[in-house]
C-alpha cells in the first residue's frame, strides 16, 4: 500500500517509515506497549517509499508466547482520503462562516449608509407636502412629492426587512405587530 517491499521492512524498526517528527514518540509507545501489554489506538503520519505522507489509523496490541517471547501486533488502516475530507470540510465551514459574517458585515453597513440619505429624502419630502415655505406650484408637483415619499418610504421598509431577515439568522428577531389598511396597501400596489 505503500510502496515499500516486505524486504525493505522485515528486520527494520517500524519507526523508520514514520514521519521524521513522530519517530521519537513511536518508538516511546512501542515500549510502552510492550510493557504494559495495554492495547491502544491511534493515528499518525506514515511516509511513502516515493516520500508522500500518508496518514493511517493503528491498533496495537502486545502478545505473549511461550519462552518469554513477546510480539507486538499492530493494525494499519490507511485513512488518508479521510482526512482530506476532513480538511477540506473544515475548510468549506471556514469559507461559509467567513462568507456569513463578511455578509452581516455588509448588511449593516449598507442599512447605515442608505438610511442616512433615505432619511434626508423622506423628511424633505414631507416638509414639500406639507408646504412648510410656501406652495410648490403646480399640482402635478404635488403629486410627484407624494410619490417620491411614498417610494423612498417603501425603500426604507425594504431596507428594514433586508435587516430583519439578517436578525432572523442571528435569532435576534423581535415581532413588530401593527395594524395597518389593506386598502391602502393594494393602492400602493397597484400604483
Amino acid at each position: 500500500i505503500y510502496g515499500w517491499s516486505r524486504d525493505e521492512l522485515v528486520g527494520h524498526e517500524f519507526s523508520n517509515i514514520v514521519v521524521p517528527e513522530e519517530r521519537e514518540f513511536v518508538k516511546k509507545s512501542q515500549l510502552e506497549f510492550l510493557k504494559s501489554g495495554i492495547r491502544a489506538s491511534g493515528e499518525m503520519k506514515i511516509l511513502r517509499k516515493d516520500n508522500k505522507i500518508a496518514n493511517a489509523l493503528f491498533t496495537t496490541a502486545s502478545l505473549d508466547l511461550s519462552q518469554g517471547r513477546q510480539f507486538q501486533v499492530t493494525t494499519i488502516m490507511d485513512i488518508t482520503l479521510r482526512k482530506q475530507m476532513e480538511f477540506s470540510l473544515r475548510q468549506a465551514k471556514e469559507d461559509a462562516d467567513s462568507a456569513n459574517q463578511a455578509k452581516s458585515t455588509f448588511l449593516a453597513n449598507m442599512s447605515h449608509e442608505l438610511r442616512t440619505p433615505l432619511n434626508a429624502i423622506i423628511g424633505f419630502s414631507e416638509m414639500m407636502m406639507k408646504e412648510t415655505f410656501g406652495p410648490l406650484g403646480a399640482e402635478k408637483y404635488n403629486e410627484y412629492i407624494g410619490d417620491v415619499h411614498n417610494s423612498a418610504c417603501h425603500l426604507l421598509e425594504i431596507i428594514n426587512e433586508v435587516l430583519d431577515m439578517s436578525k432572523i439568522e442571528a435569532g435576534k428577531v423581535e415581532l413588530d405587530e401593527s395594524y395597518f389598511n389593506i386598502g391602502d396597501l393594494l393602492d400602493s400596489i397597484c400604483r
